[in-house]
């Protein structure tokens, strides 16, 4: 009976150890895959709000190693291409700007996304600057002539008329 209690006691020593290790080394290796998942949800937060110079610096390995690179790489080709696109917006801008004729550019649904300074020139300024929609600027016939030749133009790729407007 002793020799049945001394292994009995010694089964449940070794249980407990081996419960002991199992949960040491699953927190461990729980920890290895989320901290750098928690760190990727961070930075993917980060980059949503716009800072496109955020990094994940945590160490990973296997298969979250190549996440995390990947996520890096993401974002760096997402901040070289939103600095192209502010680079080619200046440079249409400033050639927006040069052209001595009024320019109008416009969504496809007909709202007004920006005019130059020679517009003006043709509207009066407050007037150009507050326009919002097309039909701010244009009466409702001309509008309407507009649109069709927006329509015309993203079928066949081209549309052109001259227009005469009465100010």
């Amino acid at each position: 009976k002793n020799y049945r209690n001394l292994y009995t006691m010694l089964m449940v020593l070794i249980t407990m150890f081996v419960l002991f290790v199992a949960t040491w080394l699953a927190r461990i290796l729980a920890n290895r895959i989320s901290t750098p998942i928690t760190a990727i949800l961070e930075a993917a937060d980060e980059v949503r709000k716009g800072n496109l110079q955020h990094r994940v610096t945590v160490r990973a390995e296997d298969e979250i190693a190549l996440l995390v690179t990947g996520f890096n790489q993401m974002t760096e080709a997402l901040e070289s291409s939103g600095l192209e696109l502010d680079r080619r917006r200046r440079f249409t801008e400033a050639i927006l700007e040069s052209i001595p004729t009024g320019v109008i550019s416009v969504a496809s649904d007909g709202a007004i996304q920006r005019v130059n300074q020679a517009l003006s020139k043709i509207f009066p300024a407050e007037v150009a600057t507050r326009a919002t929609r097309l039909e701010d600027l244009f009466s409702r016939d001309d509008t309407t002539e507009i649109k069709y030749l927006m329509k015309r133009a993203r079928r066949t790729g081209v549309a052109f008329r001259q227009l005469e407007l009465r100010t």
